[in-house]
């Protein structure tokens, strides 16, 4: 199986990286293109004429080494209610099948049940001491690669165990476990019953726990940055999204290096689908016949890469239904997705906006409206990036200086940054929350390389941000 796997990686990994390479074109070519049904950019004419600014405004500059301590304590506390809602998903999972074992029991007396109740128990057990730590005030991850061990060997076993322990995967180890009972149980009067109810009321439970938790805040993040530069888009899309979904959604306005790194063909879920295949295959057909892996993997590249291709030319073919053609259609999804933020595990969604060239303003001022705190990702700006003038100009006219966060790499673009920062704050639009502040601090966020401490002082600063009232 191990032949097989590595010439499954060696034939998919190439294709699939092409494959990803013509959606992400197709992606960026829609991009250029104008919505029919915005014939023209905003016209002059709707625009307020902006005043001058009544103060100049103070860069605050903050890296992982100085960091407020309130920021810290803002972003404990955010955690630990999540982690207290992760508790209830446990305690719920776990006394929802362990009640329908007990009555079951008490029906038949069989003493296998109060085995099967006790592994259920020792899993749900399992499942908190394993994912509770992402919860914990210094669970922050970096974006160093993981190493070659951990990606192509750990990463499938891995795959497998998370698919009984996870939370999102929680329905998966009921349903095996409710058709085990039945299947051991067919004679036996009663069965279908029983296990219906097995499924059903932890379904509930997970259902009015989804309720309770709708009624918690949402920290609604928008990463905004510097578009087209595929070595942010692990910071941003890999170890912010994935600490923040614990607390609230994010917004973004999809590029070409969003699409790449969506689909990186070196993922894992991609080094997952190979391994599965292989033990799927084997499990199907028997050791003995795998032992022609050669034929195996053959066969197999060729199923994985036509279902690969059918994907990508699906999605190829409805990339243009993605984008947001009006104003009204982003504001219409945002309607929708809202009210349906959290996931079936309780952590939050994203949503992520495909916009056409006279469309993507219009959905920044959308998501700036819906958002509670905005990263400005600036590394990699220079003067040719007219787009982030933009971007900085509107937040500045919208939405105050306090929960605004730019995130800065340093080195020579520091200088630009700061005449960017000045240069829109000059002159404001006359409803603007910033234009009669006395006194005004912009927050400047200098990442050095990406380490677990770089990313956990900027999510403080993040949360301290979001926390802000009126600025």
């Amino acid at each position: 199986m191990i032949q097989a796997m590595l010439v499954l990686l060696a034939v998919t990994l190439p294709v699939f990286a092409a494959l990803r390479a013509i959606l992400g074109k197709r992606v960026q070519a829609l991009m250029l293109r104008m919505s029919k049904e915005i014939q023209t950019q905003q016209p002059a004419s709707v625009e307020e004429p902006e005043v001058k600014a009544t103060s100049v405004p103070r860069v605050a500059r903050f890296d992982s080494s100085a960091i407020p301590p309130a920021a810290s304590e803002a972003r404990l506390a955010a955690t630990q209610s999540a982690q207290s809602l992760f508790l209830r998903l446990c305690l719920y999972d776990a006394l929802g099948v362990t009640g329908v074992l007990a009555l079951r029991y008490l029906a038949l007396e069989d003493p296998t049940l109060i085995w099967v109740g006790a592994g259920w128990l020792t899993l749900m057990c399992l499942r908190y001491v394993l994912y509770v730590g992402q919860y914990r005030h210094g669970a922050v991850a970096g974006t160093a690669a993981p190493g070659w061990f951990r990606r192509w060997i750990l990463v499938a076993p891995e795959a497998l165990f998370r698919l009984f322990t996870h939370p999102r995967y929680g329905w998966w180890p009921v349903l095996l476990l409710a058709y085990i009972l039945y299947d051991a149980g067919k004679n036996v009067p009663g069965t279908e019953f029983w296990a219906a109810l097995l499924v059903l009321v932890p379904l509930l439970l997970r259902v009015h726990l989804r309720r309770v938790a709708r009624k918690g805040r949402n920290r609604r993040l928008l990463i905004l940055r510097v578009f087209g530069r595929d070595e942010n888009a692990t910071l941003t899309f890999g170890a912010i999204r994935n600490f923040w979904k614990h607390i609230g959604s994010t917004f973004t306005v999809v590029d070409p290096s969003y699409v790449r790194y969506k689909y990186r063909s070196h993922s894992e879920t991609h080094v997952a689908v190979v391994f599965f295949s292989c033990y799927g295959w084997a499990v199907a057909f028997g050791t003995p016949e795998f032992n022609e892996w050669w034929g195996i993997a053959i066969q197999l590249s060729v199923l994985l890469l036509l279902a690969f291709a059918m994907g990508i030319v699906v999605a190829y073919r409805r990339s243009p239904r993605l984008f947001a053609a009006s104003s009204k259609q982003t504001q219409d999804r945002l309607r929708g997705f809202l009210p349906r933020a959290r996931r079936w595990d309780l952590n939050y969604q994203d949503l992520d906006m495909y916009c056409f060239d006279n469309t993507w303003r219009s959905a920044v001022e959308e998501f700036v409206r819906s958002s509670d705190v905005v990263l400005m990702d600036l590394r990699g700006y220079s003067a040719k990036n007219k787009g982030c003038e933009t971007e900085v100009n509107f937040l500045f006219d919208s939405i105050p200086v306090g929960r605004i966060v730019f995130l800065i790499s340093g080195g020579n673009d520091s200088r630009e940054i700061e005449e960017l920062i000045q240069s829109a704050w000059r002159y404001l639009k006359p409803d603007s929350p910033n234009r009669n502040r006395a006194t005004a601090e912009v927050t400047v966020f200098d990442i050095k390389d990406g380490r677990r401490e770089d990313v956990k002082g900027l999510l403080d600063v993040l949360v301290a941000a979001s926390t802000e009232v009126g600025g």
